[in-house]
């Protein structure tokens, strides 16, 4: 999963301390599918017959990314 050069690990590890092994997972999982809804226009890509080019440098994953599914997570668990 490409993650932008901004992306500072030691911002993003106090808020998930005490996370399970599986929380984690989702956490990553989940603000990598952020970045393609992002990123990525699926009724273009539809109406180009999958012919479209996806610029990989707006893929990355950013530090909202993130940020959002830890909050949305914890909302979810409190």
């Amino acid at each position: 999963m490409p993650l932008d050069n901004s992306l500072n690990f030691q911002d993003i590890v106090p808020k998930i301390v005490g996370y399970s092994g599986a929380e984690i997972v989702f956490v990553v999982k989940e603000a990598a599918i952020n970045a393609l809804k992002r990123s990525v226009n699926v009724k273009d890509i539809i109406i180009e017959n999958y012919r479209i080019d996806i610029d990989l440098n707006k893929l990355k994953i950013t530090k909202n990314e993130f940020t959002l599914v830890i909050e949305k997570l914890k909302e979810n668990t409190l």
